[in-house]
C-alpha cells in the first residue's frame, strides 16, 4: 500500500493547504477513481486540518459520536474511527461503506468517490495513553480494510507529537514543508538529520520531498544578501551533507535515490511554492478546481503554483 504523509516541523507552514492543492494532481497520476480512491487520514486531530477544507468548514461534532452506531455516509472522526475498533472486514468496499465521507466535486472530480476522508474532531481531546491506544489501532485499518486504495495520505501535526511520528514511520514519501525563514529552515533541516540517521542505514526507499512553501514574491536584502539566494544556498549545502551521511551509511542510497529529495527547490529562480494572496484569507480555495471551472482567470503567480503542485505530485509518485 502506497503511503504519503504531508508534515511540516513547525505549525503554519502551509502544509493542509499544500496537500489540498496537489490531491487533485494526485487523484489523476495515481488513477484515483471510486474504486480506486485515495483515502486520506486527518491525522491532525486537534486542528482538524484536512478536515475542515473537505467537508465545508463543518467540524465533526455529532453528539454521542463515540458510542452511536456506525452508519454510511456519516461523518467520523479519526479518534473515534479506531477506538470503536467495528467489524469492517477487510475490503476496500466495506470502508467506503461504514467509514468514508466522499468529497467529491470540491477537489474537482465529478466521480464522488475518488477521495475518501476520515476527518478529525476539535471538539474532543483525548488523553495521552488513549491516543497512543487509538493511534497504534491504524494498522488493523491499513493493512485489512484498505486493499485497493490508490494511495493512502496521512495529514500529519507538525512537530514529534505520536500521530505524526505514526504518519512518518508509516509512510514511503513525506512531503517536509517549511517556509523559506530562518527559524523554519533551522528546525526543520535539525529534524531531517535527526531522520536521516534513524532511517538511512534500515531503510533504502523512504524520501524526505523538501518543499518550499510561501515563499515571499518580493526579495529583500538583510546585512548585504538577498534572501532567496541566501536560502537556497543554506538548504543545498545542508540537505547535500544529509544525502551523503545517507549514502555513508548505506551505499543502495546512490545518487539518484537521496533520501532528502530536493528537485521541489532546485531552481533558484522559481524557488518552490511562491505565497498566494488567496490563501491569506481562504485556504478553502482549489487553484485545480478554479482553472478547471474556467470561472475566472489565475495569477501569474497563481499559475506558477499550479505548476508546482503538478509537480510534486510528479515526484510523489515517480518510484511508486
Amino acid at each position: 500500500m502506497f503511503k504519503v504523509t504531508f508534515f511540516s516541523y513547525k505549525g503554519g507552514s502551509g502544509r493542509t493547504t499544500t496537500l489540498f492543492n496537489t490531491l487533485p494532481f494526485l487523484a489523476e497520476k495515481l488513477s484515483a477513481d471510486e474504486e480506486h480512491p485515495i483515502v486520506i487520514f486527518d491525522m491532525d486531530y486537534r486542528s482538524a486540518g484536512i478536515t475542515i477544507l473537505l467537508s465545508d468548514g463543518k467540524t465533526f461534532d455529532i453528539e454521542n459520536e463515540d458510542t452511536g452506531t456506525l452508519l454510511p455516509g456519516q461523518k467520523h472522526s479519526l479518534q473515534y474511527l479506531l477506538n470503536n475498533n467495528p467489524k469492517c472486514g477487510r475490503s476496500l468496499e466495506d470502508f467506503k461503506q461504514v467509514f468514508a465521507e466522499s468529497v467529491g466535486n470540491r477537489v474537482g472530480y465529478a466521480q464522488n468517490d475518488a477521495v475518501l476522508l476520515v476527518g478529525a474532531n476539535m471538539r474532543y481531546v483525548m488523553e495521552g495513553e488513549r491516543e497512543k491506544s487509538v493511534i497504534s489501532g491504524l494498522d488493523y485499518y491499513l493493512n485489512h480494510c484498505l486493499f485497493g486504495a490508490s494511495a493512502i495520505i496521512f495529514d500529519a501535526p507538525s512537530g514529534t507529537q505520536v500521530n505524526a511520528n505514526t504518519s512518518v514511520s508509516s509512510s514511503d514519501v513525506i512531503v517536509c514543508c517549511m517556509r523559506p525563514s530562518y527559524q523554519f529552515r533551522e528546525t526543520t533541516l535539525k529534524y531531517l538529520a535527526l531522520e536521516v540517521e534513524k532511517e538511512a542505514e534500515t531503510d533504502d526507499q523512504k524520501r524526505f520531498i523538501l518543499t518550499m512553501t510561501a515563499v515571499p514574491v518580493k526579495d529583500i536584502s538583510i546585512d548585504g544578501r538577498f534572501q532567496i539566494s541566501a536560502a537556497h544556498q543554506d538548504v543545498m549545502d545542508k540537505v547535500y551533507t544529509m544525502n551523503r551521511n545517507a549514502w555513508l551509511k548505506n551505499p543502495a542510497r546512490a545518487q539518484n535515490n537521496p533520501i532528502i529529495d530536493t528537485s521541489m527547490i532546485e531552481d533558484r529562480s522559481n524557488l518552490g511554492i511562491r505565497e498566494i494572496d488567496r490563501f491569506k484569507w481562504n485556504e478553502k480555495v482549489n487553484l485545480y478546481s478554479i482553472r478547471k471551472e474556467g470561472k475566472e482567470t489565475l495569477s501569474e503567480h497563481e499559475e506558477k503554483a499550479l505548476a508546482k503542485y503538478e509537480a510534486l505530485a510528479e515526484n510523489i509518485v515517480k518510484r511508486k
